[in-house]
């Protein structure tokens, strides 16, 4: 497959014909008068935005729109209650998740044209030209790289509510949309969302579970069926980060795009040893045996969090061993008795029980030791109050055995060192 540079157009309309643009939700006007963003049908190879904290004044200028149309709602004892439920881990503005939501539908509605938009007309339907974008009456026209890009921007802030922002506004105009739907884009794409725990942006359980449930889980849905990618039995996706690095460029992608289709179709080997999955399967698959070993604690969250909803309906919805996948990924998340990692291990635990009770009563039997009471907790809530007192009635036994064995341990360093005879030191005679 061959890719071309991308290139975005910035078409001069005269000032009758194309007023100057107002955001209807805060009325404030974006400077782009006489420019207007058109799709071009390349590849996204040679764009010129990035994703680090240098953005295209376009973007940079939706960013600062959606920012001032989020401080408009602000309050303050809104913001004084936020930042002490969620103990300072960040700063807020005071909007509560709905009106983010309703806010950001308004940007959406005011200011975006949208792909629908843009494809009403079926005979044009392979051509956008410049003429269709001057009679419709939304400002601008964003192509997915350019949505794709404002909502990492937005999630590179610093207010919990512009993550939110950015977590839904990706939610409502990427997921479907031709980039998150090429199955040779998806392991740069998590590439990307990698950067974002190792650099810190996501850093709290609200974000990340937020993004976890309305992008990944979402995401994922929608690709369990098709398309369908090719994947290599022995392939790892990404390296480990150990460092914090900068987010990557969408200029990449054109070489990652490249090298995986060189690789599954020039050796004979590579593509014997490969398999064909549904593109939500293969995400799935990834997120299980990568993220969830992942030394960043909201990364290894995120490997399980996207499936809540689907842990309760077991493989049939999935494939052949999701569970086992799920519940090894569970325990990995145990072993390491972060408090996070608990409750999140937890709640996959509580929501498998809901479908097959005794499979996660023998699982909990096995991995008792690896569980602190709060996660525990978690994991028993879905069952009934007689077997949970089974559970927990054993869980005190192990831990009071478990003291034992310590403070024996401890006594018997005790009487080692006090019936150790001193040491005289020798006395040299001269």
């Amino acid at each position: 497959m061959k890719y071309i540079s991308l290139f975005y157009l910035f078409h001069q309309v005269q000032p009758r014909t194309r007023p100057q643009v107002i955001c209807c939700s805060t009325r404030l006007h974006i400077s782009i008068r006489n420019t207007m963003s058109v799709r071009s049908h390349t590849n996204i190879s040679s764009s010129s935005s990035s994703l680090t904290n240098t953005s295209t004044p376009l973007i940079q200028l939706c960013v600062e729109d959606i920012q001032k149309s989020l401080q408009l709602l602000a309050n303050t004892n809104i913001k004084i209650q936020q930042e002490n439920y969620f103990k300072q881990q960040l700063p807020f503005r005071g909007i509560k998740v709905p009106n983010v939501e309703i806010c950001i539908n308004n940007w959406i509605k005011d200011t975006l044209i949208t792909d629908k938009d843009i494809l009403q007309d079926k005979s044009r339907k392979n051509t956008i030209d410049t003429t269709l974008l001057s009679t419709l009456s939304k400002p601008i026209y964003l192509t997915p790289e350019q949505r794709f890009e404002l909502m990492l921007q937005l999630l590179q802030q610093n207010y919990s509510e512009d993550k939110s922002a950015g977590i839904y506004l990706g939610s409502k105009t990427l997921l479907k949309s031709s980039l998150f739907m090429d199955p040779l884009q998806y392991k740069y794409i998590l590439s990307l969302f990698q950067s974002l725990f190792i650099n810190q942006y996501i850093q709290d359980w609200g974000t990340c579970d937020s993004f976890c449930g309305k992008i990944l889980s979402t995401w994922i849905k929608f690709t369990l069926q098709k398309p369908l990618v090719k994947i290599e039995n022995n392939y790892h996706m990404m390296d480990k980060h150990k460092n914090k690095t900068k987010i990557p460029t969408l200029n990449n992608l054109t070489t990652i795009t490249s090298t995986t289709t060189t690789t599954t179709t020039t050796t004979n080997e590579s593509s014997n040893l490969a398999t064909t999955l549904p593109l939500g399967i293969a995400i799935t698959k990834l997120l299980l045996s990568e993220w969830s070993i992942a030394s960043n604690l909201w990364q290894s969250r995120a490997s399980i969090i996207p499936f809540v909803t689907l842990a309760r309906h077991g493989d049939k919805h999935m494939y052949p061993g999701f569970l086992d996948n799920l519940e090894n990924s569970c325990t990995i998340l145990l072993c390491r008795k972060e408090r996070f990692l608990q409750t999140g291990a937890g709640w996959i635990i509580r929501e498998i029980s809901k479908g097959d009770k005794e499979r996660i009563q023998n699982y909990i039997e096995k991995n008792l030791t690896n569980f602190t009471p709060e996660g525990l907790r978690y994991s028993l809530e879905a069952m009934k109050n007689e077997e949970r007192e089974v559970l927990r009635q054993q869980y005190k036994l192990l831990q009071a055995d478990n003291k034992n064995n310590n403070n024996r341990a401890i006594q018997e360093i005790d009487t080692s060192i006090i019936n150790e005879k001193p040491k005289r030191p020798k006395v040299v005679r001269k």
